[in-house]
């Protein structure tokens, strides 16, 4: 009887190093070992040894791992963070009940339901951007997803509801640190002082709000935000969602939803204002549309090969990481329980047999072609990819299209903009100062 392979594949050695660089600089890390190292690699990180690959076909098998098999990495650390029920968190059957609750909140009827208001939104505060001479767009980008998150996923309807939810879902997403959701020894208090306790501090805040906007929609009309489709939810045995499970799954939206999204839409008009000709067809797309507030922007295939193909080069996740809980075989590799594995669509992505040119944004890839789901992975894969995936990538095109049919952009710096760490994701060094004015219909 053979005896498993229990080889690992070789990597870096610093645990230390290897730890702040992938905090600091992920994207560029990975393609550096990968270059080092190959396809395949170990590294070591304060949580542990991880298997790292962007082989589509060992990205193909951690994706296929179960929840019997492997969880998400580090879920533990982050309970404390996010709660023990939030989606995130959760592991077996009371992850698998999460989903069930909140998948149905981001199918295309619902989706649809709420476009129009993104639109609208958009319109309103694109329409003062002009006047504010030169500025990171990425924080124009922040105050539209801030708004579509707090009024189309919160529910927030009132003027001073919005107000208020977005003062303090701001702050809750200012004072999240992604080492507070990776880190147990971060997490403790100094006489309220610490990054902890200024998190905790927020998040209170947060949730005070979202308590009340809970009880009057439990107590009054339902809308189509996703927090009304969440009270009207029932799991298996026909029970709803308690209140602290509402808020630690809204929650969990926010840190998986807003300012990723907000990133995503920057590193597309930065791509987008050096591609002449890519904004030049998204252009001529969009003077088709003869009512930019009515038309839903997700059914223009060019802006939505604009947005996969932004998705493509920039992922919302830098990697996805799985923690096994009993040995298994990884392609060659047999991995013992409690090893890490990590697909990285950073290595992925940018395999030139893929995707030819594949430092090159060409949005043409993605008209015709649909990649599979280990060769294309944004927002993870498997049981745990991101359940709000449809609605980042429908956000995305409804703001986009807005943006590009009503202003004009120029990019005040044309050279390389570098990715710099922005709470759990890559920001463009910078938010890509522009400036915009308004853009001549044609008749």
């Amino acid at each position: 009887m053979s005896t498993p392979d229990t080889r690992r594949p070789p990597g870096p050695a610093s645990r230390l190093a290897t730890t702040l660089a992938i905090l600091r600089r992920p994207h560029q890390w990975y393609r550096e070992k990968q270059e080092r190292w190959g396809d395949t690699f170990t590294l070591k990180s304060a949580n542990g040894d991880v298997l790292v690959t962007g082989d589509p076909e060992l990205v193909r098998c951690i994706f296929a791992l179960s929840e019997e098999q492997a969880t998400s990495f580090a879920t533990e650390a982050a309970v404390p963070v996010l709660g023990e029920h939030s989606v995130l968190t959760t592991t077996g059957e009371p992850h698998r009940r999460s989903r069930r609750l909140i998948m149905p909140a981001f199918s295309g009827d619902r989706l649809r339901a709420l476009g129009s208001r993104m639109r609208a939104i958009t319109l309103e505060q694109a329409e003062h951007w002009p006047q504010r001479g030169a500025f990171p767009v990425h924080e124009g980008l922040l105050d539209i997803s801030l708004q579509i998150i707090v009024e189309t996923v919160f529910g927030a309807r009132t003027a001073d509801e919005i107000r208020r939810a977005s003062d303090h879902t701001a702050r809750a997403t200012h004072a999240l640190h992604p080492t507070l959701l990776f880190s147990p020894l971060l997490q403790f208090g100094l006489l309220g002082l610490s990054p902890w306790d200024r998190f905790r501090k927020a998040r209170e805040g947060f949730h005070d709000v979202l308590r009340e906007i809970v009880a009057e929609r439990r107590a009054g009309e339902r809308g189509d935000d996703v927090l009304s489709t969440l009270l009207d939810a029932r799991d298996d045995e026909g029970n709803p969602m308690a209140d602290e499970e509402l808020l630690q799954q809204l929650l969990a939206l926010l840190v998986a939803g807003h300012e990723t999204t907000s990133i995503a839409m920057t590193w597309a008009i930065h791509w987008l204002q050096r591609s002449p000709e890519a904004l030049g067809r998204l252009h001529e797309e969009l003077a088709a549309i003869e009512d930019v507030a009515t038309h839903d922007m997700a059914t223009l295939p060019w802006l939505g090969a604009v947005c996969r193909e932004t998705l493509r080069l920039w992922p919302i996740v830098p990697d996805v990481l799985r923690t096994l809980k009993v040995p298994c075989d990884i392609g060659p590799w047999h991995l013992p329980a409690g090893h890490g594995v990590a697909a990285v669509p950073a290595l992925t992505h940018y395999r030139p047999e893929l995707y030819p040119e594949p430092d090159a944004f060409r949005p043409e890839r993605f008209l015709d072609a649909h990649p599979r789901p280990w060769e294309w992975f944004p927002f993870g894969g498997g049981i745990r990819r991101c359940v709000g995936a449809s609605f980042a990538t429908f956000e995305m095109a409804q703001v986009l299209g807005v943006l590009f049919a009503t202003l004009d952009f120029s990019l005040v710096d044309s050279g390389e903009v570098l990715p710099v760490r922005r709470n759990i994701t890559l920001a463009p060094r910078g938010g890509v100062p522009v400036t915009c004015q308004l853009r001549a219909r044609p008749r």
